[in-house]
Protein backbone atom coordinates (compact mmCIF):
# COMPACT_ATOMS: atom_id res chain seq x y z
CA UNK A 1 0.00 0.00 0.00
CA UNK A 2 1.08 3.65 -0.67
CA UNK A 3 -0.07 6.76 0.87
CA UNK A 4 -1.34 9.52 -2.32
CA UNK A 5 -1.31 12.54 -0.58
CA UNK A 6 1.74 14.63 -0.91
CA UNK A 7 0.25 17.50 0.64
CA UNK A 8 -1.06 18.43 4.05
CA UNK A 9 -3.21 21.39 4.60
CA UNK A 10 -5.76 20.55 7.28
CA UNK A 11 -8.10 17.32 8.78
CA UNK A 12 -10.91 18.14 7.05
CA UNK A 13 -10.90 15.67 4.35
CA UNK A 14 -8.61 12.94 5.81
CA UNK A 15 -10.64 9.38 6.56
CA UNK A 16 -10.81 7.96 9.78
CA UNK A 17 -8.45 5.35 7.25
CA UNK A 18 -5.96 8.24 7.16
CA UNK A 19 -6.32 9.38 10.75
CA UNK A 20 -5.17 5.82 12.20
CA UNK A 21 -2.68 5.38 9.10
CA UNK A 22 -0.97 8.68 10.65
CA UNK A 23 -1.48 7.50 13.97
CA UNK A 24 0.07 3.81 14.00
CA UNK A 25 3.31 5.27 11.99
CA UNK A 26 3.57 8.02 14.58
CA UNK A 27 3.01 5.67 17.34
CA UNK A 28 6.18 3.77 16.00
CA UNK A 29 8.14 7.24 15.39
CA UNK A 30 7.58 7.65 19.55
CA UNK A 31 8.34 4.48 20.48
CA UNK A 32 11.92 5.05 18.65
CA UNK A 33 12.95 8.20 20.56
CA UNK A 34 12.68 6.10 23.87
CA UNK A 35 16.36 4.92 23.38
CA UNK A 36 19.32 7.32 24.35
CA UNK A 37 20.15 8.78 22.02
CA UNK A 38 16.82 8.86 20.36
CA UNK A 39 16.80 6.81 17.16
CA UNK A 40 17.81 8.34 13.86
CA UNK A 41 16.57 7.51 10.17
CA UNK A 42 17.71 7.76 6.57
CA UNK A 43 14.71 7.48 5.08
CA UNK A 44 14.79 11.13 4.22
CA UNK A 45 18.66 11.44 3.08
CA UNK A 46 19.00 13.99 -0.11
CA UNK A 47 15.43 15.84 0.40
CA UNK A 48 15.87 19.36 1.56
CA UNK A 49 12.73 21.10 3.58
CA UNK A 50 12.52 24.53 4.19
CA UNK A 51 10.30 26.01 7.36
CA UNK A 52 9.20 29.13 6.97
CA UNK A 53 7.60 30.54 9.62
CA UNK A 54 6.00 33.70 9.37
CA UNK A 55 4.28 33.89 13.26
CA UNK A 56 6.40 33.18 15.97
CA UNK A 57 6.52 29.73 17.41
CA UNK A 58 8.57 27.46 19.64
CA UNK A 59 7.00 23.98 19.73
CA UNK A 60 5.36 23.81 16.33
CA UNK A 61 8.91 24.89 14.79
CA UNK A 62 11.45 22.67 16.65
CA UNK A 63 9.68 19.94 16.96
CA UNK A 64 9.25 20.06 12.72
CA UNK A 65 13.13 20.72 12.79
CA UNK A 66 13.57 17.75 14.88
CA UNK A 67 11.77 15.37 12.77
CA UNK A 68 13.08 16.12 10.00
CA UNK A 69 17.00 15.89 10.71
CA UNK A 70 15.94 12.51 12.52
CA UNK A 71 14.32 11.48 9.34
CA UNK A 72 17.40 12.22 7.78
CA UNK A 73 16.88 15.36 5.53
CA UNK A 74 18.83 18.56 5.08
CA UNK A 75 16.70 21.31 7.25
CA UNK A 76 16.61 24.93 6.19
CA UNK A 77 15.00 27.94 8.55
CA UNK A 78 13.87 30.87 6.46
CA UNK A 79 14.56 33.96 8.50
CA UNK A 80 11.77 36.38 7.87
CA UNK A 81 13.49 39.29 8.94
CA UNK A 82 16.77 38.99 6.63
CA UNK A 83 14.75 38.03 3.61
CA UNK A 84 14.35 39.47 0.95
CA UNK A 85 10.21 39.71 1.82
CA UNK A 86 11.86 42.96 3.80
CA UNK A 87 12.93 44.06 0.64
CA UNK A 88 9.51 43.94 -0.81
CA UNK A 89 9.29 40.91 -2.50
CA UNK A 90 6.09 39.47 -2.60
CA UNK A 91 5.52 36.24 -0.76
CA UNK A 92 4.33 34.57 -4.67
CA UNK A 93 7.62 35.53 -5.90
CA UNK A 94 9.37 33.96 -2.60
CA UNK A 95 7.58 30.73 -3.27
CA UNK A 96 8.50 31.06 -6.85
CA UNK A 97 12.57 31.37 -6.64
CA UNK A 98 12.23 28.54 -3.44
CA UNK A 99 10.87 26.40 -6.20
CA UNK A 100 13.30 26.93 -8.63
CA UNK A 101 16.06 25.69 -5.60
CA UNK A 102 14.05 22.51 -6.28
CA UNK A 103 13.64 21.59 -2.70
CA UNK A 104 11.63 18.72 -1.52
CA UNK A 105 9.03 20.58 1.07
CA UNK A 106 7.86 23.39 2.83
CA UNK A 107 6.51 23.64 6.08
CA UNK A 108 4.64 26.87 6.59
CA UNK A 109 2.90 29.04 9.31
CA UNK A 110 1.78 32.21 8.65
CA UNK A 111 -1.35 34.53 10.10
CA UNK A 112 -3.37 34.24 6.35
CA UNK A 113 -5.81 31.94 6.53
CA UNK A 114 -5.07 29.83 2.79
CA UNK A 115 -1.19 30.53 2.66
CA UNK A 116 -0.28 26.93 2.63
CA UNK A 117 -3.00 26.60 -0.38
CA UNK A 118 -1.76 29.31 -2.25
CA UNK A 119 1.97 28.13 -1.56
CA UNK A 120 1.17 25.10 -3.64
CA UNK A 121 0.35 27.12 -6.48
CA UNK A 122 3.51 27.81 -7.26
CA UNK A 123 5.63 25.33 -5.52
CA UNK A 124 6.02 21.50 -7.24
CA UNK A 125 7.11 19.92 -3.86
CA UNK A 126 5.25 19.15 -0.42
CA UNK A 127 3.36 21.63 1.44
CA UNK A 128 2.87 21.16 5.45
CA UNK A 129 0.11 23.35 6.98
CA UNK A 130 1.89 24.54 10.45
CA UNK A 131 -0.94 26.74 10.80
CA UNK A 132 -2.75 29.44 9.00
CA UNK A 133 -4.43 32.36 10.68
CA UNK A 134 -7.88 30.99 12.07
CA UNK A 135 -8.37 28.31 9.89
CA UNK A 136 -6.72 24.94 10.87
CA UNK A 137 -3.36 23.59 12.71
CA UNK A 138 -3.73 19.68 11.63
CA UNK A 139 0.08 18.75 12.74
CA UNK A 140 -1.21 19.92 16.59
CA UNK A 141 -4.76 18.03 15.75
CA UNK A 142 -2.82 15.18 14.97
CA UNK A 143 -0.40 14.82 18.07
CA UNK A 144 -3.25 15.80 20.49
CA UNK A 145 -4.97 12.70 19.01
CA UNK A 146 -1.57 10.26 19.35
CA UNK A 147 -1.30 11.35 22.91
CA UNK A 148 -4.72 10.75 23.50
CA UNK A 149 -5.06 7.54 21.79
CA UNK A 150 -2.39 5.77 24.12
CA UNK A 151 -4.07 6.66 26.73
CA UNK A 152 -7.61 5.39 26.40
CA UNK A 153 -9.27 2.07 24.63
CA UNK A 154 -11.79 3.82 22.14
CA UNK A 155 -12.52 7.53 20.68
CA UNK A 156 -16.15 6.27 20.50
CA UNK A 157 -15.82 5.68 24.76
CA UNK A 158 -14.86 9.14 25.54
CA UNK A 159 -16.41 12.54 25.96
CA UNK A 160 -13.94 15.14 25.81
CA UNK A 161 -14.59 19.10 26.74
CA UNK A 162 -12.42 21.57 24.82
CA UNK A 163 -12.26 24.57 27.34
CA UNK A 164 -11.29 28.38 26.98
CA UNK A 165 -10.46 30.94 23.88
CA UNK A 166 -12.22 28.50 21.47
CA UNK A 167 -13.04 31.77 18.95
CA UNK A 168 -9.86 32.71 18.25
CA UNK A 169 -8.28 28.83 18.00
CA UNK A 170 -7.15 27.25 14.77
CA UNK A 171 -6.23 24.63 16.67
CA UNK A 172 -9.68 23.65 18.14
CA UNK A 173 -11.02 23.16 14.59
CA UNK A 174 -8.72 20.97 13.32
CA UNK A 175 -9.00 18.60 16.62
CA UNK A 176 -12.93 18.88 16.62
CA UNK A 177 -12.71 17.64 12.92
CA UNK A 178 -10.57 14.64 13.54
CA UNK A 179 -12.30 14.15 16.82
CA UNK A 180 -15.47 14.08 14.81
CA UNK A 181 -14.24 11.39 12.39
CA UNK A 182 -13.35 9.07 15.03
CA UNK A 183 -16.19 9.16 17.03
CA UNK A 184 -15.47 11.03 20.26
CA UNK A 185 -17.67 12.90 22.35
CA UNK A 186 -17.17 17.12 21.85
CA UNK A 187 -17.97 19.65 24.43
CA UNK A 188 -16.97 23.49 23.75
CA UNK A 189 -16.88 25.50 27.39
CA UNK A 190 -16.22 29.35 27.68
CA UNK A 191 -17.54 32.41 27.98
CA UNK A 192 -20.53 33.58 25.40
CA UNK A 193 -18.33 35.69 23.96
CA UNK A 194 -15.53 33.62 23.11
CA UNK A 195 -17.56 30.46 22.39
CA UNK A 196 -20.28 31.75 19.86
CA UNK A 197 -23.74 29.78 18.88
CA UNK A 198 -22.63 28.92 15.52
CA UNK A 199 -20.01 26.67 17.21
CA UNK A 200 -22.92 23.93 17.45
CA UNK A 201 -22.65 23.43 13.31
CA UNK A 202 -19.41 21.92 13.77
CA UNK A 203 -21.39 18.67 15.28
CA UNK A 204 -20.42 19.72 19.47
CA UNK A 205 -22.32 20.71 23.07
CA UNK A 206 -21.72 23.84 24.34
CA UNK A 207 -21.71 24.81 27.92
CA UNK A 208 -21.01 28.38 29.50
CA UNK A 209 -20.53 27.04 33.02
CA UNK A 210 -17.36 24.00 33.36
CA UNK A 211 -18.54 22.85 36.80
CA UNK A 212 -21.81 21.54 35.11
CA UNK A 213 -20.34 19.48 32.61
CA UNK A 214 -16.68 19.18 34.39
CA UNK A 215 -17.82 15.48 36.27
CA UNK A 216 -18.76 13.83 32.72
CA UNK A 217 -15.29 14.25 31.05
CA UNK A 218 -12.46 11.84 30.32
CA UNK A 219 -10.50 14.45 29.10
CA UNK A 220 -10.06 18.68 30.07
CA UNK A 221 -8.65 20.02 26.91
CA UNK A 222 -7.52 23.89 27.89
CA UNK A 223 -6.58 26.57 25.56
CA UNK A 224 -4.98 29.62 26.62
CA UNK A 225 -6.54 33.41 26.78
CA UNK A 226 -4.69 34.33 23.67
CA UNK A 227 -2.58 37.29 25.18
CA UNK A 228 -1.54 38.70 21.87
CA UNK A 229 -4.54 39.80 20.84
CA UNK A 230 -5.23 41.50 23.79
CA UNK A 231 -6.62 44.60 22.81
CA UNK A 232 -9.27 42.43 20.98
CA UNK A 233 -9.96 40.22 23.91
CA UNK A 234 -10.61 43.17 26.28
CA UNK A 235 -14.50 43.56 25.23
CA UNK A 236 -14.85 39.56 25.57
CA UNK A 237 -13.86 38.90 29.33
CA UNK A 238 -13.79 41.16 32.33
CA UNK A 239 -10.16 40.32 33.05
CA UNK A 240 -8.15 37.31 33.12
CA UNK A 241 -8.67 36.65 37.31
CA UNK A 242 -12.40 37.17 36.84
CA UNK A 243 -11.62 34.32 33.85
CA UNK A 244 -9.66 31.78 35.85
CA UNK A 245 -12.34 31.38 38.73
CA UNK A 246 -15.01 30.20 36.23
CA UNK A 247 -12.77 28.51 33.97
CA UNK A 248 -9.01 27.59 35.60
CA UNK A 249 -8.69 23.90 36.22
CA UNK A 250 -7.00 23.53 40.00
CA UNK A 251 -6.66 21.43 42.87
CA UNK A 252 -10.07 22.40 43.94
CA UNK A 253 -11.83 22.18 40.80
CA UNK A 254 -10.44 18.93 39.54
CA UNK A 255 -12.18 17.11 42.71
CA UNK A 256 -15.17 17.84 40.98
CA UNK A 257 -13.92 15.85 37.69
CA UNK A 258 -13.88 11.98 36.94
CA UNK A 259 -10.72 10.57 39.27
CA UNK A 260 -9.27 8.98 36.15
CA UNK A 261 -10.00 12.56 33.93
CA UNK A 262 -6.39 13.65 31.99
CA UNK A 263 -5.51 17.05 31.24
CA UNK A 264 -4.05 18.13 28.32
CA UNK A 265 -2.52 21.46 26.93
CA UNK A 266 -0.96 22.63 23.73
CA UNK A 267 0.77 25.38 25.01
CA UNK A 268 2.64 27.74 26.11
CA UNK A 269 0.84 27.71 29.25
CA UNK A 270 -0.03 30.69 31.54
CA UNK A 271 0.54 29.19 34.73
CA UNK A 272 -2.27 29.97 37.42
CA UNK A 273 -4.34 31.37 34.38
CA UNK A 274 -6.20 28.16 33.01
CA UNK A 275 -4.15 25.29 35.04
CA UNK A 276 -3.07 25.65 38.40
CA UNK A 277 0.85 24.74 38.85
CA UNK A 278 0.83 21.91 40.84
CA UNK A 279 -1.85 20.21 37.80
CA UNK A 280 -0.22 21.12 35.30
CA UNK A 281 3.59 19.63 36.47
CA UNK A 282 1.45 16.53 37.78
CA UNK A 283 1.27 12.84 35.77
CA UNK A 284 -2.69 13.89 35.20
CA UNK A 285 -1.59 16.39 32.73
CA UNK A 286 -0.17 15.28 29.06
CA UNK A 287 1.16 18.33 28.32
CA UNK A 288 5.03 17.56 28.18
CA UNK A 289 3.82 14.25 26.21
CA UNK A 290 2.10 16.10 23.85
CA UNK A 291 5.20 17.79 23.02
CA UNK A 292 6.93 14.11 22.37
CA UNK A 293 3.97 13.14 20.14
CA UNK A 294 4.60 16.31 18.26
CA UNK A 295 7.90 15.41 17.03
CA UNK A 296 7.02 11.60 16.36
CA UNK A 297 3.61 13.16 14.04
CA UNK A 298 5.81 14.94 12.13
CA UNK A 299 8.15 12.32 11.47
CA UNK A 300 5.31 10.50 10.08
CA UNK A 301 3.70 12.82 7.71
CA UNK A 302 7.14 13.49 6.48
CA UNK A 303 7.24 9.99 5.93
CA UNK A 304 4.46 9.66 4.15
CA UNK A 305 4.38 12.92 2.59
CA UNK A 306 7.51 12.41 0.88
CA UNK A 307 8.21 9.06 0.59
CA UNK A 308 4.76 7.55 0.10
CA UNK A 309 5.67 4.74 2.45
CA UNK A 310 3.18 3.19 4.37
CA UNK A 311 5.27 0.51 6.14
CA UNK A 312 7.90 1.51 8.89
CA UNK A 313 11.64 1.07 8.27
Amino acid sequence: MRWSRKDLFGIEGLSKKELFTILKISKYYKNSMKSKPAKSFKILKGYTIINMFFEASTRTRISFEVAEKRMGAFTINFNVAISSVKKGETFIDTIKTINAMHIDAIVIRHSDRGIPQLTKKYFNGSVLNAGDGTHEHPTQALLDLLSMWEHIKCFKDIHIGIIGDILYSRATRSLIIGLNTLGAKVSLIGPPTLLPEYFKDWGVDIYYKLDTIISELDILYVYRIQKERAELLKPTIPSIGEYAKLYRIDTQRIKKAKKDALIMHPGPVVRGSEVSTPLYDSKQCLALDQVTSGVAVRMALLQLLLKGEINNE
